[in-house]
């Protein structure tokens, strides 16, 4: 059988049948595995490799190709250097995350904010692995953080000194109270100064709410009974990353092609060559 044909193929079995063409970390694929392959990290986890083939017209098309016939194309991946915010959206709470997706490893961004809840900037937090911006897909994971506080029982011998911490996220909530001459609260009575971070699956039932006396122990209030209502922020957009905003390090973008098979002429799925340079 021979190892390779002069036609490519949507399945294709004309590509070089050589065992190790490419070697990946689960041994080895030959030209029909790889052919046509756009996925990044397929076969290497910072790479997107493909076998393709390539008539004079794609050959032109790409100039770092030398000639026609059967090539191998590899384009590497980089991780996420640096982002520039492109909504600034209020009502976000410090710390939420955005996952940017469509290279062989997701990258995470934190989102830092000023102290009236807008998003200012956002820290790579995992640089992820990507071949170039354009494959990138943005999407905000939409933490939960406290909207407010409420009370209920028959409360007394509270001070104005304590406050309250909402806690069981990942980053606490924290809100001071004010009382009434006998040491009771309202629903009123809480100045949230921190909103906290809970997961975008969070529940109200699940946030653990106590006061605490301004040294840090139990407060010795009594007859409270506290809650919280948990909301998503309405700010995080889903376009808060700019796409021309994307910086990518490493080696993304850096392509390389190389003539398996020279040939005069090939036909067959030649409309279907790597992508091109840009």
């Amino acid at each position: 059988m021979p190892l390779w044909s002069n036609t490519g193929n949507t399945s294709g079995l004309g590509a070089p049948k050589w065992k190790n063409l490419i070697v990946t970390g689960n041994g080895a694929a030959t030209g029909a595995n790889a052919y046509a392959n756009t996925t990044p990290g397929a076969f290497h986890v910072n790479a997107v490799v493909g076998v393709f083939a390539m008539d004079v017209a794609n050959v032109q098309a790409h100039p770092r190709e030398t000639h026609a016939g059967w090539g191998l194309y590899t384009h590497l991946e980089g991780g996420v250097s640096s982002v520039l915010v492109n909504n600034v959206g209020a009502n976000v709470a410090n710390g939420e995350t955005i996952i940017l997706s469509g290279g062989s490893v997701n990258a995470t961004l934190t989102v830092v904010t000023n102290a009236t809840g807008n998003a200012t900037s956002l820290t790579v937090t995992t640089p992820g692995l990507f071949p170039n911006a354009s494959v990138i897909t943005q999407a905000a994971q939409r933490q939960t953080h406290v909207a407010n506080l409420f009370v209920t029982g028959s409360t007394g011998a509270f001070n104005n000194a304590d406050y309250i911490v909402a806690s069981n996220g990942t980053v606490n909530a924290v809100a001071n109270i004010s009382t009434n001459s006998s040491g009771g609260i309202t629903n009123a009575s809480f100045t949230i100064t921190t909103i906290g971070l809970f997961g975008n699956a969070a529940t109200n039932a699940s946030v653990v709410v106590n006061a605490y006396a301004s040294n840090g122990a139990v407060s010795n209030g009594t007859g409270a009974t506290f809650g919280a209502n948990l909301i998503s922020s309405t700010g995080l957009s889903a376009n808060l990353v700019s796409a021309t905003g994307i910086v990518l390090g490493g080696n993304a973008g850096r392509r390389r092609y190389e003539v398996l098979v020279a040939m005069g002429s090939i036909a067959g799925d030649v409309s279907n060559p790597p992508p091109a340079d840009s």
